[in-house]
């Protein structure tokens, strides 16, 4: 009995050993080919900047692929030494290098306490960063640092993993600059942040690798723990909620929830949904001689003409409308009166007056068809104050509208009418569309849902195919275009829609006899 207790016992310190097999089967002849290629590419683009080209990606894509074998492979052997001559050196760089990343998480978190605003050092998303990251680079740099040359040489192979994870993680750091052109800096913006996702897991995953399991265990269930409080704050912060919740999700939950995208739809339904948003995009053409334009509705989610979904299927419709609800959050309205400097007398702001200005007169007819020559006159909604009838998108609508309009720029190049296929690509104007929710006296009249009196576009911009909005004074930009009917609450009055006029498009009057859109002129006779 006991000679068949030593030999089990030497068994067990004898594992893991070296790995004796074809060449293949080292995972780090794959990690340092996929190196080779991420430094390539990531050189091919530093060298010709905006002339490099697009082949770069295909190199960096065969790089990562090759990691990812390498990383496989490391992560399936992980009781096999590969570097084992090299077991110290490891070891001190992996010490090294996490003691490094906990201190710089950590200086961060107390910078943020002193650091102006502009820095964008936030102190509570930084606490969350901290509590879940210093703690096991700490205990991982300790583990490495403190080795003791008489453990188990399974360590050895941990610590092969965990640099494993390491290598990846710079590969896809070099990766997202590779994708990166100075000139162009809206160019696989996408694409990079996830290849920068993907780093930091792998470093993540690297530091849980060399702690211990408790310690594992612990930082997993406080990453879940943290998740969840974040989804519960989002889901109970609507009004009226506690004032402690309302700080948590705004203040320390937010970035994190909208990072990932699920702060929308748990807040969306709690208590209750508010109306939706949509895209309307106004495709303008310009002949070749530049004389004459024409123009293209494309909405998303996309609608026929009675209001009605077009999509197959709900998830493809719901998806789409998740793109459009991105937009929907605006920054703060200016001021409605401000100072002057000069004479030290306070004034209407022209962002208002300005608007308003162009209200009709009420004693006017036909004011848009009498005044459109001269200057384009749209009436205010009459159910709502002015104050409800702008909404100045912010600083990350903006950035989604401009991809936004990119994406049609490219998509409708050409022009769809193969007569005008010589036509060439001039702007897009842009409409969030705020889909109201019925009132009941609106189904006691027996009015459709899809009216196109309860859709209340905000017209956002006219931006060219670059993304970029163009700077054309437009004193409808940010204001409500209603669409307003004749006779209020009658189901079968016309309905005039200010956004379609606006737009160019010359059908803005849809008749209450047949319910076609129309030209202005072949409108139903008034009473």
């Amino acid at each position: 009995m006991a000679n068949i207790n030593q030999n089990i016992t030497v068994k067990k310190d004898w594992l893991p050993t070296r790995k004796n097999d074809w060449t293949l089967a080292n995972p780090w002849l794959w990690l340092a080919v996929g190196l080779a290629f991420a430094i390539w590419s990531w050189l091919w683009t530093f060298a010709f900047g905006d002339r490099a080209s697009d082949y770069r990606v295909i190199v960096l894509a065969l790089g990562l692929l090759l990691s990812g074998v390498g990383v496989w492979l490391r992560w399936n052997n992980r009781q096999i030494l590969q570097l084992h001559s090299w077991r110290l050196p490891v070891a001190l760089l992996l010490g090294c290098f996490f003691a490094l990343l906990g201190l710089g998480v950590s200086a961060l978190f107390v910078m943020s306490f002193f650091a102006d605003a502009s820095h964008g050092l936030k102190s509570a998303p930084l606490f969350l960063v901290w509590i879940s990251t210093a703690p096991p680079c700490f205990f991982a740099a300790r583990r490495c640092l403190n080795r003791n040359p008489a453990e188990r040489v399974d360590r050895d192979a941990e610590e092969e993993v965990a640099l494993a994870f390491v290598a990846l993680a710079g590969i896809c750091l070099i990766g997202s600059y590779t994708l990166y052109l100075g000139n162009h800096p809206t160019d696989w913006d996408t694409m990079r942040m996830f290849l920068r996702v993907i780093s930091a897991i792998s470093l993540y995953a690297s530091a849980l690798t060399l702690v211990s399991t408790a310690l594992r265990r612990l930082m997993l269930s406080l990453l879940f723990t943290l998740h969840f409080a974040g989804i519960s704050t989002a889901a109970l912060s609507a009004p009226p909620a506690p004032w402690i919740v309302q700080q948590a999700w705004m203040r320390l939950f937010r970035p994190y929830l909208e990072f990932v995208y699920l702060n929308n739809a748990y807040h969306f339904y709690a208590p209750e949904p508010g109306p939706s948003s949509y895209l309307w995009f106004r495709i303008i053409y310009e002949s070749p001689d530049g004389k004459s334009q024409d123009g293209q509705w494309y909405k998303i989610p996309q609608l026929d003409e009675s209001g009605r979904i077009q999509h197959p299927v709900a998830l493809d419709y719901q998806r789409f409308l998740s793109l459009t609800e991105a937009v929907a959050h605006p920054d703060p309205l200016p001021a409605e009166y401000l100072r002057d400097n000069t004479t030290e007398q306070w004034g209407p702001n022209p962002f208002y007056a300005k608007r308003l200005s162009l209200v009709p007169m009420p004693t006017q007819a036909h004011p848009i068809g009498q005044q459109q020559p001269k200057q384009l006159r749209i009436p205010m909604h009459p159910a709502l104050p002015y104050l409800q009838q702008v909404s100045i998108p912010n600083d990350r609508s903006n950035r989604l509208l401009s991809s936004y309009a990119r994406f049609v720029g490219r998509k409708f190049a050409v022009h769809p009418d193969p007569e005008k296929s010589d036509w060439t690509f001039k702007s897009v104007k842009i409409y969030r569309v705020v889909h109201w929710i019925p009132p009941v006296q609106w189904f006691l009249n027996k009015i459709e849902p899809t009216d196109p009196e309860l859709y209340r576009p905000f017209f956002v911009g006219n931006f060219n195919a670059d993304g970029r909005r163009q700077v054309d004074q437009d004193p409808y930009l940010f204001w409500l275009l209603p669409s307003i009917r004749d006779q209020l609450n009658d189901p079968d009055s016309q309905i005039r829609d200010y956004a379609r006029l606006h737009a160019g498009d010359p059908n803005w009057i849809r008749r209450g006899s047949d319910q076609r859109w129309v030209k202005s002129g072949e409108e139903d006779p008034r009473p």
